[in-house]
């Protein structure tokens, strides 16, 4: 598939939508009219001719696999609350450092994320700035379980048995 049909914009009662299968495509910007959509699986490559995305709308959304920093206002994220999964594709370590200062802001926390991970087509990422945003991430994300810089686990919750025993005595 070369180009998604804008007419996937009319199906607004589509509550999982998958077409990660697929590596380079161009995409409309339709995904905003799906505002019952609560799984959003995109391709990990978006042909350059793709408009600017916009996801804001979209606050029923649980997951969010390949979030295309490169082609889509990253301050949409701060809208999408129930997030438990994202997954994020940034084009370059610059992409990565807006991403930061969304995290780093004070106001805007993701309550419900519970797995990300993010990724740049350079491959490797500035360990700098890996290293800076893992603090602001979970500072963010009170709930994470999962923090992933390019498949490698950046951090990850386990669980404390005996503090949960301690919470539940009277």
């Amino acid at each position: 598939m070369e180009k998604l049909p804008s007419s996937i914009g009319n199906l607004s009662c589509l509550l999982t939508l998958r077409i990660d299968f697929t590596e380079v495509v161009t995409l409309p910007n339709v995904f905003w009219k799906l505002k019952r959509l609560r799984h959003l699986y995109l391709p990990r490559r978006i042909e350059k001719t793709t408009k600017r995305l916009q996801f804001a709308d979209l606050t029923e959304l649980r997951m969010l696999v390949n979030f295309p920093a490169y082609c889509a206002d990253i301050k949409d994220l701060t809208t999408l609350t129930n997030l438990r999964r994202l997954e994020i594709v940034a084009y370059d370590n610059d992409s990565l450092h807006s991403l930061r200062m969304m995290f780093m802001s004070p106001i805007i926390a993701f309550g419900n994320l519970r797995d990300l991970s993010f990724s740049t087509f350079v491959g490797s990422l500035d360990p700098h700035i890996v290293r800076n945003m893992r603090d602001d991430i979970i500072s963010s994300c009170p709930r994470l379980l999962l923090l992933k810089s390019y498949k490698n686990v950046v951090y990850q919750k386990t669980a404390d048995i005996f503090s949960q025993e301690e919470d539940q005595l009277p």
